[in-house]
């Protein structure tokens, strides 16, 4: 009797830890399937919020362009800042983020954003060869393209000979 139940602990105890393995496994691949939201070829208009020394806020327009994997401000633009490559990750909660950095002579700016649905909001800091520095927020709305999900290749499976 004592050896049976025995074998039946221990039973249990691989079907337990077996079960577990699945589990994480199986939510592991869940977590490897999310991903950002490709911003290629989509164009955004944004409120830029802008606050002075003084306290006084002032709010301008811009249109921010993701087009040929760089990344374009036309307002920056129109300062002598140039297009830049941009990267992207996905939060948990299965928000697209983006950053990237322009450079204009010695002044940087360094632009981050979050893509929720079809709104965009962040914020835009700049660095000026003074060493003074400013912060912008923004927040806007798509205005053409398409969001559609980066896809992960699939891994080949051999077939057999």
């Amino acid at each position: 009797m004592k050896e049976a139940v025995l074998f039946s602990g221990i039973m249990i105890g691989c079907f337990i830890l077996t079960t577990g393995f699945f589990v994480q496994a199986a939510l592991a691949d869940d977590k490897a399937e999310l991903m950002p939201i490709e911003l290629d070829g989509t164009e955004w208009i944004i409120e830029v919020t802008s606050v002075n020394k003084e306290g006084a806020k002032k709010i301008s327009e811009d249109t921010l362009l993701f087009k040929d994997k760089m990344f374009i401000s036309k307002a920056y633009g129109k300062k002598g800042y140039t297009p830049t490559n941009y990267s992207l990750t996905i939060s948990d909660d299965d928000v697209t983020s983006f950053g990237t950095m322009q450079i204009k002579d010695k002044e940087t700016a360094f632009w981050r954003g979050s893509i929720s649905g079809k709104k965009i909001e962040g914020s835009i800091h700049v660095q000026f060869p003074s060493g003074d520095n400013m912060t912008h927020q923004f927040t806007g709305q798509l205005l053409k393209g398409v969001l559609n999900r980066k896809s992960t290749p699939k891994p080949e499976i051999p077939k057999g000979e």
